[in-house]
Parts: structure tokens; sequence; C-alpha cells
């Protein structure tokens, strides 16, 4: 079903059964940059010449989880718990984002299947033009769920693996009662009725064992894989460090990381500008993107998750003023130079940002190893 928007003067037709069929103006289309959904976003903004919109929200629907990994920073034991409020709630929030831009969600938790009303959360956003996708660990996607993704096919399913059996599984979630084979045969469900899906493991202390058997599985699969060897302190700010994965490993991965974004033809394309200061809110957090956390706060992104001052509660302020006074304390501080930025050529490949400037103990070193770096790779793509 075609679905007719309007973002801001700009008409856009979405095919809601389909995962990402967009039919944007030529005006639009002839302007998008960057592959992916970023590049149609940029290429929305830009064309509507506005402060922000919210074309790109991430909420978190629950911090609750079936799984409820010790490594995972929404996961506290002991700690209180937060579920969204219930769609006939919700719906009033959804109803303001989609007003002024929403194009695409991505629905997460904690695990966003368990929240009550996932299913019509997820309808009422495809109903409505909006393009959705679904971070989940598998373990909770049976026939109804897969009935509703044939129905309305989700831009993209993005599973958590972490285990390759039982064993592992159950070394690594509380959840002693988890059959591997249910997360898999799941996958496999899904990558079959013809919806894109990513598989991703976190590198842990209690995945490292299980983690080259789980890409190889993968790999024989045909699924796309990635994984990640940074672990975010919980919200109330408690180090999960602990669980960091070895440094042979992680100094491996950060290498290949490394060499991964070298090696993009964008940022060589860009490795040469003119000297400038990196400056705050350059990014889609200050153009596009808003941030939904469980306890219904409504922040610009989840690197400002546990900075004080910029969680805004919807359930006390309402949609229209926690939005307001968002925008205007990210307006505050836009275009500001980052702290310990001195300025050089490469700010364009940096990804500095307002909150990561903040996230060092040492900070000092950290910018010093970093722009050194980039200096580095700009200087060999641009002799």
């Amino acid at each position: 079903m075609i679905i007719e928007r309007n973002i801001k003067g700009i008409e856009i037709d979405v095919d809601s059964s389909e995962s990402n069929e967009i039919y944007l103006p030529e005006s639009v289309a002839s302007n998008v940059k960057k592959d992916g959904i970023e590049g149609i976003l940029d290429a929305i903004y830009e064309k509507a010449n506005c402060e922000h919109i919210p074309l790109s929200v991430f909420i978190e629907l629950t911090d609750q989880c079936n799984f409820s990994c010790p490594f995972c920073y929404i996961n506290e034991y002991g700690k209180e718990h937060h579920t969204l409020p219930k769609f006939a709630v919700l719906k009033h929030t959804l109803d303001f984002l989609i007003e002024n831009g929403l194009l695409y969600c991505t629905l997460s938790g904690g695990e966003c299947l368990t929240h009550p009303d996932f299913i019509n959360i997820y309808t009422y956003l495809k109903e409505h033009g909006v393009l959705v996708s679904i971070f989940s660990n598998g373990y909770l996607i049976d026939d109804t769920i897969l009935s509703l993704f044939k129905l309305y096919k989700p831009f993209k399913v993005e599973i958590s693996i972490y285990g390759i059996d039982d064993d592992t599984y159950r070394k690594t979630v509380a959840n002693r009662a988890v059959m591997a084979k249910t997360v898999f045969d799941n996958i496999l469900k899904i990558k079959n009725i013809g919806i894109d899906i990513t598989c991703k493991t976190p590198i842990t202390s209690l995945t490292e064992p299980s983690f080259p058997l789980i890409k190889k599985w993968c790999d024989d699969n045909s699924i796309p894989f990635y994984s990640g060897y940074e672990l975010q302190a919980t919200y109330s700010g408690t180090s999960r460090s602990m669980f960091l994965a070895s440094e042979e490993i992680r100094t491996q991965m950060r290498k290949e990381s490394d060499q991964a974004f070298y090696d993009d033809p964008k940022m060589v394309e860009m490795a040469n500008a003119a000297p400038e200061k990196k400056r705050a809110f350059d990014c889609s957090g200050g153009k596009t993107d808003l941030f939904i956390s469980s306890k219904y706060d409504l922040l610009p992104c989840m690197k400002a998750i546990g900075i004080q001052g910029w969680a805004f509660s919807i359930e006390q302020l309402g949609i229209q003023q926690a939005y307001d006074n968002l925008i205007s304390q990210i307006q505050s501080f836009k275009n500001q130079p980052l702290q310990y930025c001195h300025g050089c050529s490469h700010h364009k490949v940096c990804q500095e940002c307002y909150f990561t400037q903040f996230d060092y103990d040492n900070i000092i070193q950290h910018r010093t190893d970093y722009c050194q770096s980039l200096k580095q790779f700009c200087l060999e793509n641009n002799p």
C-alpha cells in the first residue's frame, strides 16, 4: 500500500508493504550523495532547510530482556526496570514524530519483542509510511511475528548472537533454559522470507570463545555479520569493563576497524579539506536524529546517555515540550569548536562529537593519538 507523506513541504511516497520502497521527488533524489538511508535523510534535510527534522528515531521500547546478558549497558540486576507506555499512550508521541517528519525508526530494547504492544507499535509505524528496523536477540520471533513481517516488511532485522550452542549461550546469558537452535532457526526463517537480516556479536570475555564459530555459521549461510568489542557503562554509570574481551582480540579488531575506515573511498575523498576546527552537532544528532530511552526520555543520540542535562522526560513534559527543549539546547552548542580541538585539515573525517569529547580518562593523550592517526591517513592519501 502506498502511503503519501508530506515532510516539510516535500512530497514522498512510501510502500508500507515493502522494506525500503521510497519514492522521492527529483529535486531530492538528485541530491542524494551517500548510500543507504543516511543519504536519503541527508538529502531531505538539505532540501527542507530546517534547523532540525526528526527524520530518524531510535526507540528503546523496554530495558527488560528475556536474556539479560550481564555485560549489557541496559541490564542492571537489582535496579528498577522501565518499559515505554502501552500503545494507547505512546501513540501521541508517535503521531507528533510522524507529523514532524519521522521516516526511519529503529525499535530496540532490552528486547523489543517483550513490549506488550510491540505488534501495534510496529504496525502503526508501517501503516503511516515509516521504515522500521528491528534490533532483537531473535528468540521470541514466532509465527505471528513472521506473518507480521511478511505483511509489512521491516527495513532490516539485526539479530545479536551470544553463543554457538546451548552450552555457550547459557554461560553468556542469564536465561539458563535458552536453546541456541531456536535463535539460529529464526534467523534462517527471516532470511528465507526475503527480509534483509544482519547478525552481530559483542565480543566480550563471555562470547569470545564462540565468536569464530558464530562468524563461520553466518558466513556459511551468507548472512552479513559484524562485531564490536567496546562495552558501554550502564545508565547509572556502572562500568562493564570486567567483561572486556582479551587485549589480543581487541587490538586485532581495532586494527581491522581502522583499516576499514581508512579504506572507505568516501573517507579518502574528504581527507584533504581546508583547515577548520571540528564543531559540535555537525552530525546527524544535530540535524535529523533522536533517541528515546526506555525511561521515556528524549535525547539527541545514545552517546548522550549519562551526560547530565541531556535527557528530557516525555512523560513529564510531553513530546512537544521535550522536543522543543532538546532542540533549543542543541542549538545553544551547535557549531562551537570541540574541546581540545585546535583545528586541522582532517576535520571532515574526524569522528569525534560533542559527547565523545568528554569520554576519556586521559583526554589529552587520546587526542594526541587519534589526531595523529588521522593526520597520517590524510598524508598517505593526499601526498
